[in-house]
């Protein structure tokens, strides 16, 4: 398959899909935030944050450019599964211990779905 297959047609459509995975995942680090600030042991450097907006919106933008045929619901379940699963692989990587990457890659997972699942319902006929 060709790189032009995947791209939309109307590159406005591709703007609104960068718009709305920049979005998801800058709404998703905000949660994702909120919750490693309950506890002590959930604290990470404030680089972990902008590591996971740069990546896991660069995974979004891409799932929702390779998957936007997709009913929105669809492609909010697979955007939150792939990004949350390779993030994890990154931060395995790194060196985050595995109690630490079991725990968040199911928080990263919902973090993630909860405002795919709202814009891209919102959002869809932009990003077709």
């Amino acid at each position: 398959m060709k790189l032009n297959q995947l791209l939309p047609k109307n590159k406005i459509n591709l703007v609104w899909t960068l718009l709305i995975a920049l979005l998801i995942i800058f709404l998703a680090t905000g949660i994702d935030y909120y919750i490693h600030t309950l506890e002590e042991e959930y604290a990470v450097p404030s680089q972990y944050f902008i590591n996971k907006i740069v990546y896991g919106g660069l995974y979004i933008f891409i799932i929702l450019i390779i998957f936007r045929k997709l009913h929105p619901s669809n492609k909010a379940i697979i955007a939150a599964l792939a990004t949350s699963l390779l993030l994890e692989v990154k931060y395995t990587i790194q060196g985050y211990p595995k109690s630490f990457l079991i725990i968040f890659v199911f928080i990263h997972f919902g973090a993630i779905l909860i405002p795919a699942w709202i814009l891209l319902c919102m959002f869809n006929k932009y990003i077709k």
